[in-house]
């Protein structure tokens, strides 16, 4: 399990639900850099994911920003996260090559977060479980196939998750996001795209 601490001279856990602030998104298709921007309404403190979908695997797409924690390993930074502070360098990517590449940036907020983990890492997607140990955990689930999704099918028990990102053409991408107010099993959390292979990365956050 991957985790980053980001904190904020306190690891006590998120102090208040979480809120969904805003996303932005960039499709791309040459072979120069993508830089993603962060979404406008975000401040200071807030959490950010970058989401990458490439439509060729083979093509390595490296995140090349400052500051970014990853969260995938081998040629592709699929999901990398950060604190926004006045440092925070925009989301840049690199591709080896010419590659259409979709990316999006959420910001998602609440006071006294600590720490990002990394519960599942799958493709394609398998029935996965969390638990929770504190209040107001976040739990990110999200989806990326090269092809053509079709529609995304999300599912959880022990928690509702809300759309944040949808797309369904190639390069295909979700992102839904659960708030988890008590300490708690979440089971069967997964994403699936009805046609293509989708690979399913799940994030805590408390």
């Amino acid at each position: 399990m991957i985790e980053a601490a980001m904190l904020l001279g306190r690891s006590g856990g998120a102090l208040s639900p979480w809120e969904f602030i805003g996303s932005t998104e960039l499709l791309t298709t040459s072979a120069a850099n993508a830089t993603a921007q962060i979404p406008a309404e975000a401040q200071t403190g807030d959490l950010l994911v970058a989401v990458m979908s490439p439509g060729n695997e083979s093509i390595k797409t490296e995140m090349i920003s400052g500051g970014w924690q990853r969260f995938t390993t081998g040629n592709q930074d699929y999901v990398c996260v950060t604190r926004l502070t006045d440092f925070t360098e925009r989301p840049t990517y690199k591709k080896d090559a010419a590659n259409a590449v979709f990316a999006s940036v959420s910001a998602f907020r609440s006071s006294g977060w600590s720490a990002v983990s990394l519960a599942a890492n799958n493709a394609p997607y398998q029935l996965e479980s969390v638990l929770t140990e504190g209040n107001n955990c976040l739990i990110l689930s999200i989806a990326t196939t090269p092809g053509f999704a079709g529609a995304w099918t999300p599912g959880m028990s022990g928690g509702v998750q809300a759309p944040r990102r949808l797309r369904v053409n190639s390069p295909a991408m979700a992102i839904y996001s659960a708030n988890i107010a008590k300490p708690s099993l979440v089971t069967n959390i997964f994403v699936n795209a009805r046609d293509g292979s989708e690979r399913n990365i799940i994030l805590t956050v408390s």
